[in-house]
């Protein structure tokens, strides 16, 4: 019992803490704010410092028993080393460092976003089926916009962009608005179940 309370006792006065140091004017409550700012900072480099480590042994228990793909394990840790060790002993404001990231790391980056945009498109297409009146609405106006944002689209019409960009201003930005004002009801309903001791999934699937 105590390594779930304990948790959610300190949870509880910390967000308590945050929260108050946004909307009162209190020396105390300004230099606690601060001081878990700190601690945040030092929790996250210590995450991302477990992560990496579990990350690599992961990689070298496949490149050691040399199963599928442990090519693909290999790279990975090189890159993970000449990133890590490069940025740690040469800081990341030097010509080797910048020198990687711009002609590795940048180049990969936008390849991995266009082809997760490919295949969010193709599975798109293959999700929307034409059933209903607001299906087929759905699919026009993704029609209208992806074709908005290419050249085939003006040249097909002028009007196609106009149209793509009022899908975008209009009922976008209407469901977009929806969609977050809902969000922001439901966190602030979990983060006061957190702040009372309702809420303890965040302890481990299935805590109570």
């Amino acid at each position: 019992m105590a390594t779930k309370t304990m948790p959610s006792a300190i949870l509880a006065i910390v967000a308590t803490v945050m929260i108050l140091d946004n909307f009162l004017n209190i020396p105390v409550l300004g230099s606690l704010s601060s001081e878990i700012r700190i601690w945040g900072v030092i929790i996250a480099a210590f995450a991302l410092g477990l992560a990496s480590i579990n990350l690599a042994r992961f990689h070298v228990v496949r490149v050691a028993r040399q199963t599928t793909d442990w090519p693909y394990s290999v790279a990975c840790l090189i890159a993970m080393a000449a990133f890590g060790l490069g940025g740690i002993a040469a800081g990341p404001g030097n010509d080797y460092y910048r020198f990687y990231f711009a002609n590795f790391f940048s180049p990969m980056a936008v390849a991995t976003m266009g082809m997760t945009i490919f295949f969010i498109a193709t599975a798109a297409f293959r999700a929307v089926t034409i059933r209903s009146l607001e299906a087929g609405v759905l699919l026009a106006a993704a029609l209208v916009v992806m074709l908005g944002n290419i050249p085939l689209g003006d040249a097909i019409s002028p009007h196609i962009p106009d149209a793509a960009e009022w899908i975008r201003r209009i009922p976008n930005m209407a469901g977009q608005r929806g969609i977050l004002i809902t969000s922001a009801i439901g966190s602030i309903a979990f983060g006061l179940r957190v702040l009372i001791g309702l809420e303890r999934t965040q302890f481990g699937a299935g805590a109570g």
